[in-house]
């Protein structure tokens, strides 16, 4: 594999042009009519409600993927509920408080990604009156 020659690609005059080109393609976009936006799924939207629930239109399904706790891997011990996990094996499976999902096609597979944005104190030690770390493994949880 040959390495890429970033000063070739990369320039003082290509980054401010390409920088120009993206600010130029960012506003005519913004000028658009609504309707020269709409999108390629054609569904109906929605309702706001407060059910507990997920609300999709009609003729969607939905299913968990994963789930907080999920082991990662075969080798990983199950998820248990009343600890919260360890340390040890929080770091084997799926983690909470997930704010941005990615799909990438990578040669013949789909890579699912998920960002954790951070540890929510008030789940991964809502199982204390402290709601806090206490020990030094939940430090390593957290």
């Amino acid at each position: 594999m040959s390495e890429l020659d970033f000063d070739g690609v990369v320039s003082r005059r290509t980054v401010p042009l390409g920088g120009a080109a993206f600010g130029v393609a960012a506003f005519a976009d913004a000028a658009l009519p609504a309707k020269a936006k709409a999108s390629a799924m054609a569904f109906e939207p929605v309702s706001a409600n407060q059910e507990d629930t997920v609300t999709l239109p009609d003729g969607f399904t939905w299913h968990v993927v994963a789930s907080w706790g999920d082991p990662l891997w075969s080798s990983s011990n199950a998820f248990d509920p009343a600890s919260r996990g360890m340390a040890e094996s929080q770091a084997m499976a799926f983690g909470d408080n997930n704010d941005g999902m990615g799909c990438f096609a990578v040669s013949n597979r789909t890579v699912l990604v998920v960002n954790n944005e951070y540890a929510n104190h008030k789940i991964i030690w809502g199982n204390r009156i402290s709601e806090s770390y206490e020990t030094d493994d939940d430090v390593r949880k957290g």
